[in-house]
């Protein structure tokens, strides 16, 4: 099988690496950054792991152009802002049966389906950690599983085919429902990765303070009711994080959810939101797809989402500089709460 990563960041570095070093398959990375592709070419994709560093050496590339050979699967770790960008380059070198596999938080990967068709497009979602402190230098910060497959009640031939590939180096699950998935995914992302982004620590941090695990729940709680607003059924898969176990519907009582939520902190302690990493090198961030799609289904089904509102708005201050992550953004966000609320 030739598989191709799209993109060399935290999760497509480690990603790669890892399917490379299973030495089974054809891995090729596609990489733009100079910096990236540079270290990757010279000292390799260097994975750290419970301690351990491997060296992987797959090949790297600038783009499809300079492809011999189709690829039978590319995995896609770009930032979901570029998402489709990306498959309508890469698409026509797909082989006839190749198919893309998505891993972005957001919704995005449902588009491409409707869009492309199950088909050429397979869900995937990363219940692991990972970070990349230097160009091509990659260290695994929580264990998990890859869920993939489909999203009408079905596994599809192209699941079992990313599963086939990536069993190799990880844990996968499948399932078909990823829709419920990627809804559950949202609910975390939305509710961790902003938050990190606007206090400037890592998930293990963040997670001890009481207020900031407050608006952690807030943040689900307008999730899950927009996804309920969706047609989303939130039922718990294996693999993934059972969402109803965090909404204020009155069990499990609060200070359940306090500890449920402290628990995931130490999963992922050591783990930096990558919207904080996106802020930290001028890149435009992620929050369109993951806390803004929550506000623009709620207008769409009438149910109010104040908090993903007032996080959006602070998230693009810190994207134009009128902010920096810390207390000064995180004050802020609590001002425009409290406005909110009189």
């Amino acid at each position: 099988m030739r598989i191709g990563i799209l993109g060399c960041g935290s999760l497509g570095g480690v990603i790669a690496g890892k399917l490379w070093n299973a030495q089974k398959d054809t891995v090729i990375v596609f990489e733009l950054n100079p910096d990236i592709v540079s270290s990757v070419k010279e000292h390799g994709l260097q994975i750290t792991e419970n301690k351990k560093t491997t060296v992987a050496r797959p090949e790297v590339l600038e783009g499809p152009d300079q492809l011999d050979e189709p690829m039978d699967l590319i995995i896609l770790t770009t930032k979901a802002t570029s998402l489709t960008r990306a498959v309508e380059a890469y698409l026509p070198f797909l082989s006839k049966q190749g198919c893309f596999m998505t891993v972005q938080n957001g919704l995005e990967a449902l588009t491409l389906i409707d869009r492309y068709g199950e088909d050429r497009i397979t869900a995937g979602s990363v219940m692991w950690g990972s970070s990349m402190p230097q160009p091509g230098s990659y260290t695994v910060t929580a264990d998990g599983p890859f869920v993939v497959g489909g999203i009408d009640g079905r596994i599809t031939e192209q699941s079992s085919l990313c599963k086939r590939a990536l069993e190799q180096a990880f844990p996968v699950k499948l399932s078909d429902d990823m829709r419920d998935i990627l809804w559950t995914k949202l609910t975390v992302t939305a509710s961790l990765t902003s938050l990190g982004a606007i206090t400037g620590l890592s998930f293990g941090e963040m997670l001890k303070s009481r207020k900031i695990r407050d608006l952690i729940l807030a943040v689900g709680d307008e999730v899950v009711a927009v996804g309920h607003g969706s047609g989303v059924g939130f039922l718990h898969s294996e693999g993934a994080l059972n969402v109803n176990l965090l909404t204020g519907n009155g069990f499990p009582p609060n200070w359940l959810r306090h500890l449920l939520v402290r628990a995931i902190g130490l999963k992922h302690s050591r783990t930096e939101s990558s919207m904080l990493a996106s802020l930290k090198i001028a890149v435009k961030t992620e929050i369109d797809m993951v806390n803004g799609v929550v506000v623009e289904l709620g207008k769409k089904h009438g149910i109010k989402t104040p908090v993903n509102s007032a996080i959006v708005n602070i998230v693009k201050k810190l994207e134009t500089g009128a902010l920096s992550p810390g207390t000064s953004a995180f004050d802020s966000l609590l001002s425009r709460l409290s406005s909110q609320m009189k």
